[in-house]
C-alpha cells in the first residue's frame, strides 16, 4: 500500500505544479478531476470558484516551504503515510472544555483562518473538501499532527497525551 500512497501523492504534486505552471490552464481542461481530488465531487460548477484561491494557495505554500524552514512544520506529511480522516487518538485526547465531539470541529475554524485556507465555506462555517483525496492525503486530516501545530493555531479541540 505504501507504494501506492507514494505514488499517488507524486501524481497530486505533478498535477499541482502543472496547473500552477499553466497558470490554472490545465486546472480548467480537467475541472471535474480537480474539484474530485480537493471537494471529492464530480460537479465542477458547484467549485470553480475555487480554482484559483487554491492555485495560489498551492504556490504560497510552495514559496513558504522553500524560503522558510520554520514553516516546514506545518505541512511534514511524510510521503508514505497511510490517507487518515482524524489524528493519532494514540497520541492526542480532547481537552476538557472541548463540546463538540473527536469527528468535528464544531464550527471551529480558527487553524483553517490562521492557514489561509481557500476551502472554507464560512455560510455553513465548515470545510467544504472534508473528505476528499486531498483531505485524506495531506494535512488536513491528521491534524494537529503534534504540540507545535495545536499551540501555533491554537486548537481548542485537542492536546497531546501526557506521557507515564
Amino acid at each position: 500500500m505504501k507504494v501506492l500512497w507514494v505514488f499517488l501523492r507524486l501524481v497530486f504534486y505533478a498535477y499541482c505544479a502543472i496547473s500552477v505552471l499553466s497558470i490554472g490552464v490545465i486546472a480548467w481542461i480537467t475541472l471535474p478531476i480537480f474539484t474530485k481530488i480537493f471537494f471529492n465531487s464530480w460537479n465542477p460548477a458547484k467549485f470553480a470558484r475555487k480554482v484559483y484561491p487554491i492555485l495560489f494557495s498551492i504556490l504560497n505554500i510552495f514559496i513558504n516551504h522553500l524560503s522558510k524552514k520554520e514553516y516546514r512544520k506545518h505541512f511534514s506529511v511524510p510521503i508514505k503515510s497511510a490517507p487518515i480522516m482524524e489524528p493519532s487518538i494514540d497520541k492526542l485526547i480532547l481537552q476538557k472544555q472541548w463540546q463538540g465531539n473527536r469527528y468535528d470541529c464544531n464550527g471551529c475554524l480558527d487553524c483553517c483562518i490562521k492557514a489561509e485556507c481557500p476551502m472554507i465555506d464560512f455560510e455553513t462555517r465548515q470545510c467544504m473538501s472534508y473528505g476528499s483525496f486531498f483531505y485524506k492525503y495531506f494535512n488536513c486530516g491528521r491534524f494537529p499532527a503534534n504540540q507545535f501545530l495545536i499551540e501555533f493555531y491554537g486548537c481548542k479541540k485537542w492536546e497531546v497525551k501526557k506521557s507515564i
